[in-house]
């Protein structure tokens, strides 16, 4: 059966944006930023698979990504960013 999940990557974090912040808010926005940035390379090496490569997608890189294995590997996936 088809399925839709939706991903919300509005907390990302920048850096500048976050001096002022305490310890817990930048570890919590480094901790974003790391999921999002394994999204963005599991998204990277779909890509490259769908178009013939052999590539691992390094899903197993964040909680998010775990919890998105699935799309990652079923064949009638489509991704919009």
């Amino acid at each position: 059966p088809p399925v839709l999940t939706l991903v919300d990557c509005a907390g990302s974090e920048r850096k500048e944006d976050s001096a002022s912040h305490n310890a817990e808010r930048r570890k919590e926005g480094a901790e974003i930023n790391q999921s999002l940035h394994a999204l963005k390379e599991c998204m990277r090496h779909w890509v490259l698979a769908n178009d013939g490569a052999r590539v691992h997608i390094p899903y197993r890189d964040s909680a998010l990504t775990r919890v998105l294995a699935e799309s990652f590997s079923r064949e009638d996936t489509l991704m919009a960013v």
